[in-house]
């Protein structure tokens, strides 16, 4: 916790821990700040694999295939952790879609120089690399999340999934409607 209290963002997560004594607060705060935080890395890491199975990259690879395999000779050479390599995937996604590669008070993991950290993500980047997200269903993406966030942790942050099928419908419905008004209109 002493790293967490040093960030510019524990005031408002200490605020939101919850518990009877300041110990259970200050408990619950940390899980709250780390869960939202590998939340958000690991929807970036997804979003960027994405991009580059479609190559909205222009067939440069940062978290897959020559990415990694790269930079894990490079990372010996000049001493470099793996938040190194996804700041740069950042930078690129940036480019793509700017506003959800905005900074983030969220981002203070990445300037981590944590070893244990920085393999957890190695380790993270190269299970996600195995997939090809051009044949990827979004079932499998939910699932993805799912084993990361269990229904307990989901449930404490007051997070809910629909089910994609139930989404799918959703959506639809809401577009028929969105065409009918327009009709009447």
């Amino acid at each position: 916790t002493a790293f967490l209290v040093e960030l510019d963002v524990w005031p408002d997560y200490a605020l939101r821990g919850t518990g009877k004594t300041e110990s259970e607060r200050e408990l619950n705060a940390e899980a709250l700040l780390v869960e939202e935080t590998a939340a958000l890395l690991l929807s970036r890491i997804l979003l960027l694999r994405f991009f580059e199975d479609y190559d909205y990259f222009h067939q440069q690879r940062y978290l897959c295939n020559g990415g990694v395999k790269a930079f894990q000779a490079m990372r010996e050479h000049l001493k470099l952790r793996y938040p190194e390599l996804v700041r740069t995937a950042y930078a690129a996604g940036g480019e793509v879609y700017p506003s959800l590669f905005d900074a983030s008070s969220l981002d203070w993991v990445l300037r981590s120089n944590n070893e244990v950290f920085s393999a957890t993500l190695e380790h993270a980047m190269m299970l996600l690399a195995e997939f090809n997200f051009r044949t990827i269903r979004e079932e499998l993406l939910s699932a993805i999340y799912g084993v990361f966030f269990d229904e307990t942790q989901r449930k404490r942050r007051g997070e809910h999934y629909t089910p994609p099928s139930i989404a799918r419908w959703m959506i639809r419905r809401a577009c028929q409607l969105g065409a009918l008004v327009k009709k009447m209109l």
